[in-house]
C-alpha cells in the first residue's frame, strides 16, 4: 500500500486552499466558535497502523507514520490560524465528519487510534481527553476525508 495523497482542503469550503499554499493560512481568521476546524486525508485504520517484527513487538508502519507527520503539521497550522491553544487535562469534544472513497462497510472507530495520537501535542496534551463524536458517514469518490471540529466541553 502506498503513501496517500495529502490533504486537498485544510479548513472546510476552502476549496482552493491546499496545505502547500502557506501563504493562504496567514488571511484565515479565527472561528468565532472557539473551536478548532479543519479536514485530514483518511487515515490508516488501527488494522493497517502496526506491523510486527520479528520480536513480536508491534510498530508504525511507513504509511501510518507519513499520515501521522502530514496530519500534525496540518493540525498544528490550523491551530495557529484559529490561535486554538493546546489544552492540558480539559475534556473536549470533537465532532467528526466522515467522507469514504466508497460505499464499503468500514467501522469509523478503527480510525480513532491514529487520529487522536497524531494531534497529541499540537491539539492537546492527552488524547484521554477526547469525546469522540462522528455525526455523519457520506461518500465521496474524489476526496475521502475526515472533517473534524475539536472544542471544550
Amino acid at each position: 500500500m502506498g503513501l496517500r495523497k495529502p490533504c486537498q482542503s485544510l479548513f472546510f469550503g476552502d476549496d482552493d486552499m491546499n496545505i502547500h499554499d502557506h501563504t493562504s493560512f496567514l488571511s484565515k481568521a479565527a472561528p468565532e466558535t472557539g473551536a478548532v476546524t479543519f479536514s485530514l486525508s483518511m487515515p490508516p485504520s488501527v488494522n493497517h497502523c502496526y506491523i510486527g517484527i520479528a520480536t513480536g513487538a508491534r510498530i508504525l508502519s511507513k504509511e501510518a507514520r507519513a499520515w501521522i507527520e502530514e496530519a500534525s503539521w496540518v493540525a498544528r497550522t490550523a491551530a495557529k490560524v484559529q490561535r486554538w491553544k493546546k489544552t492540558n487535562g480539559k475534556w473536549l469534544i470533537c465532532e467528526l465528519t466522515f467522507y469514504m472513497k466508497d460505499r464499503r462497510k468500514r467501522d469509523t472507530h478503527n480510525y480513532f487510534k491514529v487520529l487522536f495520537d497524531a494531534l497529541e501535542g499540537v491539539l492537546y496534551d492527552n488524547d484521554y481527553y477526547i469525546m469522540p463524536r462522528v455525526m455523519k458517514v457520506e461518500i465521496d469518490r474524489d476526496n475521502p476525508r475526515i472533517e473534524l471540529s475539536l472544542r471544550e466541553a
